[in-house]
């Protein structure tokens, strides 16, 4: 396989392919999967900057709550039973609206692993 890049380094290439995987997910959820940011038609760097570091956290908060839901095992109220079709963002959304739609309490952390106690520092969470 052939790599073409703008980097001078070949081990800095290497390095930002092999994270391809976890990267172009993301574009994905916040373009057409998700977010639909491409919709905003924000044209100032500056408003857009803020824009994207507002939807970076929301994606992390629909990560946390599309962990949740595996976690708790309620992925079979929100997916497919015999097989696995959404990504862990899908997951998240689908679990926000299902916690919308009973009126349940909707859990405002980021992180999903209750053995890595967290302290809290006050406010939501």
């Amino acid at each position: 396989m052939y790599l073409v890049s703008g980097f001078e380094l070949f081990g800095e290439t290497l390095y930002w392919y092999q994270r391809r995987p976890w990267i172009e997910p993301m574009f994905r959820d916040d373009k057409s999967m998700g977010f639909n940011l491409q919709k905003s038609s924000l044209r100032d760097p500056e408003l857009m900057m803020r824009l994207l570091l507002v939807a970076c956290l929301a994606y992390l908060w629909v990560m946390f709550l599309g962990c949740m839901a595996i976690i708790s095992g309620c992925r079979h109220l929100i997916d497919r039973k015999d097989r696995r079709d959404g990504s862990l963002f899908t997951y998240g959304l689908r679990w926000l609206r299902r916690l919308l739609k009973i009126d349940a309490y909707i859990p405002v952390r980021f992180c999903p692993y209750p053995f890595l106690r967290l302290l809290k520092t006050g406010g939501v969470g």
